[in-house]
């Protein structure tokens, strides 16, 4: 209870970022749940992001996407650290990707929502750019 606590006080007004966020969403709403709290912020998710401008990948476990994006793990993979410090390379590297797909040189945190609720189709053009770019 004292953890789950404090994790609610430090997130309070944060939008987080995390990979496939809709699976760690339902554990961190049960938790609040079972305490009477309530967290309704938007996540911004790395997966679905992925979905987008890394439509050519055969897969987009964050694993795969860290190895394409040349992006090292240090430490083992589903460990909650080397998770954390991948996701946030990775998702620098999708905002890049957003900010050329947009042509801005700057993104609110409401562009990046946005970004990962449009259609796929909206990013043949950059995900095809970004894949010759990687190969």
């Amino acid at each position: 209870e004292k953890v789950v606590q404090e994790l609610y006080q430090f997130i309070q007004g944060a939008t987080m970022v995390e990979h496939n966020a809709a699976f760690d969403r339902q554990f961190l709403k049960f938790e609040l749940e079972n305490q009477n709290l309530v967290y309704e912020t938007e996540f911004i998710c790395t997966l679905l992001l992925s979905r987008r401008l890394f439509a050519f990948a055969e897969s987009l476990t964050l694993a795969h996407l860290a190895q394409i994006n040349g992006i090292s793990f240090t430490g083992k993979s589903h460990r909650a650290m080397a998770d954390v410090l991948v996701t946030a390379e990775l998702f620098l590297k999708l905002k890049g990707h957003l900010k050329t797909h947009y042509g801005q040189g700057t993104l609110s945190l409401q562009d990046i929502l946005n970004a990962q609720k449009e259609p796929l189709r909206k990013f043949v053009l950059t995900a095809n750019k970004i894949y010759k770019d990687l190969r």
